[in-house]
């Protein structure tokens, strides 16, 4: 009876590359959505009415040029320690996002709050596996042809 799991079992490996490309999609996708119509991605988050506010529309906007410019950077990038980087600030700005949805939690929309902080603590925990997941520059190195 085989009892072992099998070898590659819980590893992302050379799969990490092609889910941080998705996240660079996702992430440029949320960016475009929240500058063309921020409506849709702010209103969960503030509620309806605060949504349809002009100064909330503008930070709605504003954030989604931080996650274009982050996703393009990772669907971009083909050296793996700077896709690691890429990831790792996306995980950071999301670690802001759910350390503020957190902290303002008893205010955000009962309907949504749970799953906004699921949102966005699950974005920082996927980036930082698929970072984790990505060749190490060592690696990188042991399997760059020699001259």
């Amino acid at each position: 009876m085989n009892i072992h799991p099998p070898r590659n079992c819980g590893r992302v490996g050379a799969g990490a590359s092609t889910i941080a490309r998705l996240l660079g999609v996702a992430r440029t996708g949320l960016g475009i959505v929240a500058i063309l119509a921020p409506r849709l991605p702010v209103a969960p988050w503030v509620g309806d009415d605060e949504a349809r506010r002009g100064s909330v529309r503008l930070l709605a906007r504003a954030l989604g040029g931080r996650d274009i410019t982050i996703g393009l950077g990772t669907l971009l990038e083909r050296d793996p320690k700077r896709l690691r980087q890429l990831l790792l600030l996306g995980a950071g700005a999301d670690l802001v996002d759910a350390s503020v949805t957190l902290r303002d939690f008893s205010h955000l929309p009962k309907f949504w709050r749970w799953g906004i902080l699921a949102a966005t603590s699950g974005a920082v925990v996927v980036g930082l596996a698929v970072a984790a997941g990505l060749p190490s520059e060592i690696a990188h190195e042991r399997s760059a042809p020699t001259n």
